[in-house]
């Protein structure tokens, strides 16, 4: 487990709330905050579940004879 940085920011100009998520390279911008927040965290858990090492062990090649 690691801590991560959110960053959730409001946009005057435009109206819309930003958040970036440094480490991992991940940025959006949503009409709400709450929805920034939740779009941010499932942004997360979508790049973790991306990256995860695959559990299946590579396939044992036969020794040469």
């Amino acid at each position: 487990m690691r801590l991560l940085r959110i960053e959730l920011f409001f946009d005057h100009d435009a109206g819309t709330w930003h958040y970036r998520v440094p480490t991992l390279h991940i940025n959006g911008i949503l009409p709400a905050r709450h929805k920034a927040e939740q779009h941010c965290l499932s942004a997360i858990a979508l790049h973790s579940k991306a990256t995860l090492p695959t559990t299946t062990p590579p396939p044992k090649r036969s020794p040469s004879t």
